[in-house]
């Protein structure tokens, strides 16, 4: 009995240090739940309904947490949306541009081909005109040489190009799931605040009863003396 009360007691002293909260999106269920609770205790719950108002109260902190982990729930979910959306975009972008390169440089060698091929072939036509093979590589042996280095450039570029697409495609995938779940902390946030909602009715019902239960037991009491006279 002795402990009931000390943690009855510890709890209405939580209660007073909570007086100055709030609740920010069921003030009314909030406000209702502490009148309950405070009319039980004037009732005189502390005396005969110990157990029932500390369930209220516990109740009451609980649904007070509840409300403050959704809160924080939601706030940091929407930070998080917003940080992934912001390098959602900034990776679509980067990627669009990498893949734009990525395009250019595909048509650069596709043209560098073509040309060394056309270069091979003018180079076979002047030898079966009987052209030495020295007066053709004066003629194009030049071309020929810069097309292969510049053919070889592009195609290192392509390589490099083709990976740095690889990890925008994979920014942009990280940016997405990142952005599924704040999303997904934020249907949870919706359902914590739910369940502080439900937590806040909980615990005026509870009070409810530790009321009745206190009247009841000094009517009691009174019937008793009634008696006794």
């Amino acid at each position: 009995m002795v402990r009931i009360r000390v943690l009855v007691a510890l709890a209405s002293l939580f209660l007073l240090a909570s007086a100055c909260e709030s609740s920010e999106h069921f003030q009314e269920s909030y406000e209702r739940a502490e009148r309950a609770i405070d009319r039980a205790e004037d009732a005189g719950a502390e005396e005969h309904a110990e157990a029932t108002l500390e369930q209220a109260q516990n109740t009451f902190q609980d649904a007070q947490r509840a409300e403050r982990r959704a809160i924080e729930d939601r706030d940091e979910a929407t930070r998080q949306l917003r940080d992934g959306e912001r390098r959602a975009d900034a990776a679509t972008a980067a990627l669009e541009h990498r893949r734009a390169e990525l395009g250019r440089a595909r048509e650069m060698r596709e043209a560098l081909v073509k040309r060394l091929g056309a270069l091979e072939v003018r180079g076979n036509d002047l030898r079966r005109s009987g052209a030495p093979d020295a007066d053709v590589d004066r003629a194009i042996g030049a071309d020929i040489e810069l097309t292969r280095v510049r053919l070889a450039s592009v195609e290192a570029a392509l390589d490099a190009l083709t990976r740095q697409v690889e990890v925008r495609e994979l920014e942009t995938e990280d940016a997405r799931l990142q952005c599924d779940a704040a999303r997904a902390r934020l249907r949870t946030a919706e359902r914590r605040f739910g369940v502080a909602k439900a937590l806040f009715d909980a615990a005026e019902r509870q009070a409810r009863a530790a009321e009745a239960e206190a009247l009841d037991a000094r009517r009691g009491r009174l019937r008793a003396s009634m008696v006794g006279t």
